[in-house]
């Protein structure tokens, strides 16, 4: 019974869809559902009604996971026990959204990298909160982080710029700025901004600090659960005219984009992607190797995140 297949279970049971889980883990969903029917053949019981939208827990399956909740303290505190036996290398690698659609799980496995260190284990870990993951990277729960850099971040983390990482505006097809080679943001001040995304709404933040300018004074900010609204849900609203939204190039190819007009932002400063460790921190060779390799292999490409 492998601990991945208990950890979606978990999650799904805890409340999240299995569409979230496929998002926190960049994987498919697919990947996540297969991953369950393993775990229930290997248990002999459905674990999921799936006969609503939304998986339910069988009879079976709530046993199962109150059973599971006793046990996952002692469970944990095993795993850490057993750190001290085992000579694994594991790097774990936080990628925060809207930088956690890379395909960066696709892209590691079988590099020239792994041929080198055959007996690393990378595991990657969909952080939903930068806050939460910075913190588990001051715990050493996380190895590497990848989000977009913010000021002060040098501050408090040592880290690489290995990518930039254009803000685009997103309008209805009819709207005066669609169609334009540029907006300014100071263009986009009296416009209705609808916002789903905490980093949007700190990218704003940030951009008006810097430029000296209140915040827009019709920001719609939709502070609900993932399952409640998803981000082509925003792009939706946008193209029947509910307002315009923003968004970084890393998480366009995501979109169906055909009914709105996508254009860049100019005139704000730039939120590159960079990769975070704890400042100081001395890692093992095979760590410091694995940075190399991201900044120099995976992102050297400057236009890798259009050609994906």
């Amino acid at each position: 019974m492998d601990t991945i297949s208990l950890k979606y279970f978990m999650e799904i049971a805890s409340g999240q869809t299995f569409w979230e889980v496929s998002e926190n883990h960049n994987i498919s969903q697919s990947s996540v559902s297969k991953a369950i029917l393993r775990l229930e053949d290997e248990l002999g019981v459905k674990l999921f009604s799936r006969d609503k939208r939304v998986a339910a827990l069988t009879p079976a399956g709530t046993v199962f996971f109150e059973s599971l909740q006793k046990l996952e303290p002692e469970f944990h505190k095993t795993l850490q026990e057993l750190v001290q036996f085992t000579h694994k290398k594991e790097i774990k690698l936080g990628i925060v959204p809207n930088v956690d659609y890379m395909d960066l799980n696709m892209r590691i496995p079988g590099s020239a990298f792994f041929q080198k260190y055959p007996d690393v284990n990378v595991l990657f870990s969909g952080e939903t909160s930068g806050n939460q993951a910075r913190l588990k990277l001051d715990q050493e729960q996380l190895d590497f982080l990848i989000e977009h850099r913010f000021k002060d971040r040098e501050k408090h983390y040592d880290l690489d710029l290995v990518c930039h990482d254009t803000l685009y505006a997103i309008f209805p097809k009819d709207h005066p700025l669609a169609g334009r080679e540029s907006v300014s943001f100071q263009e986009l001040m009296a416009e209705k901004i609808l916002i789903r995304s905490i980093i949007i709404q700190n990218v704003i933040q940030e951009i008006c600090d810097s430029i000296g300018t209140p915040l827009p004074p019709n920001m719609v900010i939709f502070d609900v659960p993932p399952q409640q609204m998803r981000r082509d849900h925003l792009v939706n609203r946008v193209a029947f005219g509910h307002g315009i939204t923003l968004y970084f190039l890393s998480d366009l190819y995501i979109f169906s984009l055909k009914h709105v007009s996508v254009v860049p932002v100019t005139g704000c400063p730039e939120f590159p992607i960079a990769l975070l460790r704890k400042k100081g921190r001395k890692v093992p060779v095979y760590m410091d190797a694995f940075r190399e390799y991201l900044c120099n292999e995976i992102f050297a490409n400057k236009d890798w995140l259009i050609n994906r």
